[in-house]
């Protein structure tokens, strides 16, 4: 597997987790908002009818008992009346028209009944003249009373429970979302450690090789060469890279060999001359010679007359003139001249 499709993977899966938890971050927002939502739009709305039915119902129960004890006295309390039928009937629809769990059109359906059955023993003790109103309503009207009283306290138990319900139940898709979360970013976390390793190893950890293999080629090293036992682009680098190397270094033995070999033909000729003598190069090295021991370490000697005297010859010297010599210290030097106007080096004897 190449190193770009590794890298591509590897970042590509880590998008791929952020992706996930930004989603899941996102969708979790949704179910909690949601189960808000549903809480607030449903149950609050059952709950405030039935609440407002329990109103209505304390406000119908005091306008009969004004009505009971001094009737005729107070006109209001007829309207009053009405109006808390009205206000219960009100809210009786309301509460019929969002039913949401599972019961509530049942308990609503009972309400409905017992209230009927309440509002007619109702009006018909209104409308009897006893001497004692209060005892009858004790023993007909209440007792029918608190039966409607009673289920309008069940469906509002029952939607608070509901609420209870959606609210813990939104908490839970709050902490599983949570959750869920966490666990990703864990991932997230150890896949960006492993990816970090398996970077240092596949790509840091063998560049920080290259570049030690290629400072101590430089310095001089040049047998050294880089492993390339990977098939990825560095790999292949190294492969280049190690043939290259052996390229340059067949040239560079070729090259030595046809050095020795022209340095050979240099002794040679110096050989079919009458004296000894040495080739010295302009910066005062020695190429060739055939003189002893002693004689060569006298020329060696004058290495700095060539950089100096022999420097200031080399500057006076006017191409296709006469070649200028010295001698220093018993050592004489001639220029050696290429094509007749070219100095290549000193030619000396002792």
């Amino acid at each position: 597997m190449s190193l770009r499709t590794r890298l591509l993977l590897g970042y590509g899966y880590l998008v791929l987790l952020i992706v996930l938890a930004a989603g899941g971050a996102a969708v979790g927002f949704f179910e909690l908002s949601r189960g808000i939502d549903r809480i607030l739009q449903e149950n609050v709305r059952s709950l405030t009818a039935a609440t407002n039915m329990l109103e209505a119902l304390e406000r119908q129960d005091s306008a009969t008992l004004a009505s009971l004890v001094e009737p005729g006295v107070d006109p209001t309390s007829r309207e009053n009346l009405d109006a808390a039928d009205a206000a219960f009937d009100s809210a009786l629809g309301k509460a019929r028209d969002n039913v949401t769990i599972e019961g509530e059109r049942k308990m609503i359906d009972q309400i409905e009944l017992e209230y009927d059955q309440y509002t007619a023993l109702r009006e018909e003790l209104l409308a009897q003249q006893l001497d004692e109103p209060l005892v009858a309503y004790r023993k007909e009207t209440f007792p029918t009373f608190f039966h409607v009283k009673q289920s309008v306290l069940e469906l509002v138990e029952m939607n608070r429970t509901a609420m209870i319900v959606a609210d813990r139940e939104a908490r839970e898709t709050a902490m599983q979302n949570g959750v869920w979360l966490g666990v990703l970013v864990a991932i997230a976390l150890l896949s960006l450690v492993f990816l970090s390793r398996a970077l240092r190893k596949h790509l840091i950890a063998r560049l920080t090789y290259f570049k030690e293999v290629s400072e101590a080629i430089a310095e001089g090293e040049y047998k050294r060469r880089l492993k390339a036992g990977y098939d990825d682009e560095l790999g292949a680098i190294a492969r280049h890279f190690n043939a290259a190397l052996d390229a340059q270094e067949h040239l560079r033995s070729k090259a030595t060999g046809l050095i020795n070999q022209q340095r050979q033909l240099l002794i040679g000729a110096l050989e079919c001359l009458s004296e000894p003598g040495a080739l010295v190069a302009l910066d005062g090295s020695v190429v060739a010679t055939t003189m002893n021991k002693s004689a060569l370490d006298r020329v060696l000697e004058q290495r700095t007359w060539v950089q100096s005297k022999g420097r200031d010859l080399l500057k006076a010297y006017e191409p296709g003139g006469e070649p200028p010599t010295g001698t220093s210290e018993g050592v004489r030097f001639r220029l050696m001249v290429a094509e007749g106007k070219r100095p290549v080096g000193w030619f000396a004897t002792v």
